[in-house]
């Protein structure tokens, strides 16, 4: 290697240097391979670009007025609203919402019964030791949810393949009153296991209100039914009916029947769709672009037009584009205010779309992983301007120009 070469890498390696020790909770070890190739290309024998002092003056400037950009994307967790990445159900044409209970609260409801059930599937104390053609539980689960008739139960029990009574008691809850088919039940009938849609279908003709006829109010051994065997079941699952009815006393009738209106009817508010997955979703939980810069000031187009994904959607996006390699992608925008400040969007996962997001957005619903990667592209858009204004006869400045940096 030529001496001079040399005497600019040691250089260049110096900077380096001054600016891990400043920026110490940085690691900015990844770039150092990076900022040696691209300036050794520089051949030009009075440019500024391999001089130590004007690498550490020029990136010390722009990392410290982008200091505030650190803890926005790389702190935070992401906003907590699990209800928010459910789709709205279908509404059937002649279906009317119920003002008086939010979509919300149903959502918590469901999932308030879901985790019960994941819980009670793994939990070990749950699980029966007698035989099942020989106890009360089935006797039970008959007198307790009167629309089943036993050969569903008995295939539920074969399905989950465990003698586990409060678990089939909560999911008998669900079968019942048909609630079964939610989204947010999802995890409990992707239990079953691969079960056919004959399956199903068998099961489901084993419910209605006709097989409540010869039961409670008929038939000898349900009238004195004494619980015996499935008392531990029986226990757990009037606490769980217990906490339900005190959590969400609107949802259940005097007779502490659920009113399965309330849950089905639950209003959403205004809808709009994901323009990824064309899912339907309440509109104040979609993430919207927005024309962010002034140069869309002449074009009233660009500004009334926004695009509205879901935050599922949203989430995948930025976890493919943080995997990317940062030459490939364009996504981070640097541009300079008026006061010389340095501030960053990011683009609009559409394409042909001008609009951008904020990085407030990005804390909002992306996970912390995928943000540190996003801060690393951010921060190597920081020095590839810094390198274009040091790769100059003069002095160099310190602000970037007003376009989009490749990332």
């Amino acid at each position: 290697m030529e001496p001079e070469a040399t005497k600019r890498i040691e250089s260049i390696h110096k900077a380096l240097a001054k600016l891990e020790a400043t920026f110490h909770d940085r690691d900015l070890s990844f770039l150092r391979n990076r900022e040696v190739s691209r300036r050794l290309a520089c051949t030009k024998p009075t440019c500024k670009c391999n001089d130590e002092n004007v690498i550490v003056g020029t990136m010390t400037s722009l990392l410290q007025e982008n200091e505030k950009f650190l803890p926005l994307i790389t702190e935070g967790a992401p906003v907590d609203e699990p209800w928010s990445e459910f789709p709205v159900p279908p509404k059937r044409p002649e279906q009317t919402y119920r003002a008086d209970v939010n979509f919300e609260l149903a959502f918590q409801f469901l999932d308030t019964i879901c985790r019960e059930f994941m819980h009670a599937r793994h939990d070990r104390e749950n699980f029966m030791q007698h035989n099942i053609f020989q106890c009360d539980c089935v006797r039970w689960l008959l007198n307790n949810f009167d629309m089943l008739r036993s050969p569903a139960l008995f295939r539920f029990f074969k399905a989950f393949n465990m003698h586990n009574t409060y678990m089939i008691a909560i999911f008998s809850f669900c079968i019942e009153n048909k609630l079964i088919d939610r989204r947010e039940l999802g995890p409990m009938k992707f239990a079953v296991g691969a079960v056919s849609e004959n399956w199903w279908r068998f099961v489901m003709n084993h419910v209605g209100k006709g097989y409540r006829r010869d039961r409670k109010r008929k038939r000898a051994p349900f009238l004195n039914f004494v619980p015996n065997n499935c008392l531990p079941a029986l226990e757990k699952w009037n606490r769980l009916l217990e906490r339900l009815r005190r959590d969400f006393p609107n949802f259940f009738y005097e007779d502490g029947k659920l009113n399965r209106d309330f849950v089905m009817r639950a209003d959403p508010g205004p809808t709009s769709k994901c323009a990824e997955c064309k899912d339907e979703f309440s509109s104040r939980y979609l993430v919207k672009c927005e024309a962010i810069s002034s140069e869309h000031d002449d074009n009233a187009d660009l500004l009334n037009k926004s695009h509205l994904n879901c935050r599922p959607c949203f989430k995948k996006y930025w976890m493919r584009i943080s995997t990317m390699d940062s030459d490939t992608i364009d996504q981070v925008i640097a541009k300079t205010r008026k006061d010389n400040k340095v501030t960053f969007y990011f683009r609009c996962k559409e394409d042909n779309c001008h609009n951008s997001y904020e990085p407030e957005t990005l804390r909002k619903f992306v996970l912390v992983p995928v943000r540190r990667l996003l801060f690393e592209q951010m921060l190597e858009t920081i020095l590839k301007n810094a390198f274009e204004n040091a790769h100059l006869d003069e002095e160099p400045k310190t602000a970037v120009e007003e376009t989009p940096n490749r990332v």
